[in-house]
C-alpha cells in the first residue's frame, strides 16, 4: 500500500481525539482534516490496525464506495509506530462530528431522524456485504451536510481477529450480511430505538 507521507509523523496528546481498549486516534499534524489510528504502546492487542489496514485494502480493491466510512489514505510512520490515515469526521465548519447516541440523549435529534439515519446506514452495510464484527452506538458519528444528517461508522469495521473464519466472513457477502441482521436487534436496543 502506497504511504500517504513519506516523513516520519510525530504525535503528541494535544492531538488525542480519542482513545479505545487497544488504539489511540490523533488529528494529523500536517492536515487537521485527517486523522491517524495507532496502536497503544505497552498493551495486549488483536493487531487490529494489521487487521483493519488488510480489510480497507480490500474494500478499494473491489470499488466499494466510502459512502459512510471515512476514506482510507493508507499508512505511515509515527512515533507511536504504523498508522493508518483515515479522513476525519467533520461539520462544513471542521467541528468534529458528533456521536449518535450523544445526539438522541441531549434531544438534538428525534427518535424518528436517529431511526432514518440508523436505516440509511444499514443499507449501505448490506448492499456492499460490508463486514462489522464489532458495532457499538459509540462508533457511529453524524455528519450534518446542508441540515441533512449523514452517518458514518468510524471503528468496528472487518473482522475483530486474523483467521479462517474471519476471512470467510469478510471475502463471502452473505456471510457478512448474516453477521450485521443477527447483530443489529442489539444496536437498535442499546440506542433506545423501537425499530429501525
Amino acid at each position: 500500500m502506497q504511504e500517504i507521507c513519506h516523513k516520519k509523523v510525530n504525535l503528541d496528546t494535544s492531538l488525542l481525539l480519542g482513545a479505545g481498549n487497544e488504539r489511540l486516534c490523533f488529528i494529523h499534524p500536517d492536515n487537521e482534516l485527517l486523522c491517524i489510528k495507532v496502536t497503544k504502546p505497552g498493551v495486549f492487542h488483536r493487531s487490529q490496525n494489521v487487521i483493519e489496514q488488510q480489510y480497507f485494502n480490500y474494500l478499494k480493491e473491489q470499488n466499494v464506495p466510502f459512502t459512510y466510512l471515512p476514506e482510507y489514505h493508507g499508512v505511515v510512520e509515527t512515533n507511536y509506530g504504523t498508522g493508518l490515515v483515515f479522513d476525519r469526521v467533520v461539520d462544513c465548519d471542521i467541528r468534529p462530528a458528533q456521536r449518535l447516541d450523544k445526539m438522541l440523549a441531549e434531544k438534538q435529534i428525534s427518535s424518528a431522524q436517529a431511526s432514518h439515519v440508523i436505516e440509511e446506514l444499514q443499507h449501505y452495510l448490506l448492499k456492499y456485504g460490508i463486514m462489522v464484527g464489532d458495532i457499538n452506538p459509540d462508533q457511529i458519528l453524524v455528519k450534518t451536510e446542508n441540515k441533512s444528517l449523514k452517518p458514518y461508522i468510524i471503528d468496528g469495521v472487518g473482522p475483530r481477529r486474523l483467521g479462517m473464519k474471519s476471512f470467510i466472513y469478510t471475502r463471502v457477502g452473505f456471510m457478512a450480511r448474516y453477521k450485521l441482521r443477527k447483530n443489529w436487534p442489539n444496536l437498535i436496543h442499546r440506542l433506545g430505538l423501537k425499530h429501525a
